[in-house]
């Protein structure tokens, strides 16, 4: 199953006052039942069970504060892995209310893009990629150690055994490699930015 999506995952899509995103982020299995906000759940890595709705908000709160305020999160969807169809189809979704990104810090984030890179629990690289975010004048690239405490409360949410946030490789993120922070060329060009 390494560099699949299946069995589910989980597509955000957000905007800044430049453009459109999609972000798309692997789970383990979905499930029409359990959980209490009626988008169903999933059971987590500590083999609880997680309800979908609460998992994708307490996410985007943390996501938020790495993001200025022309940046809002609309929507979100899951999409479950058909066996018998072959391909993935939507069972879930709802819109955001008020998840805009707290940031007021007058830095650059036109097409900024902070990647997060990790081990999941079999080594295998998982990735986290947040655009327009704002670079706060730092552009430096962060380890575990030296990553700031927004950056460390999103991975922390991402890894949590607590979720069941999982890697392309079908396990769960675990350990913070690096937080790279740089200009995304294929959006700059979209925005026109010289």
């Amino acid at each position: 199953m390494e560099n699949s999506l299946k069995p589910s995952y989980i597509q955000f899509r957000y905007h800044s006052s430049l453009g459109a995103h999609k972000m798309t982020l692997p789970t383990r299995q979905w499930s029409s039942a359990g959980g209490i906000s009626g988008f169903g759940s999933f059971t987590s890595w500590d083999d609880s069970i997680r309800d979908v709705g609460d998992m994708v908000d307490d996410f985007v709160d943390l996501l938020v504060p790495k993001f200025p305020a022309s940046v809002v999160f609309d929507d979100w969807q899951v999409f479950n892995w058909n066996e018998t169809a072959g391909f993935f189809i939507p069972v879930a979704g709802d819109g955001f209310t008020g998840k805009v990104g707290t940031d007021g810090t007058p830095s650059w984030f036109y097409a900024v893009e902070s990647v997060f890179t990790m081990f999941d629990t079999e080594f295998a690289t998982a990735k986290l990629v947040l655009l327009d975010t704002s670079s706060r004048g730092n552009f430096a690239r962060r380890t575990g150690a030296t990553a700031d405490a927004q950056e460390l409360a999103i991975f922390g949410g991402y890894s949590d055994v607590a979720n069941a946030w999982a890697s392309r490789n079908g396990a769960r993120p675990a350990t913070l490699r690096s937080v790279s922070l740089g200009i995304n060329d294929e959006l700059k060009k979209q925005y026109g930015i010289i």
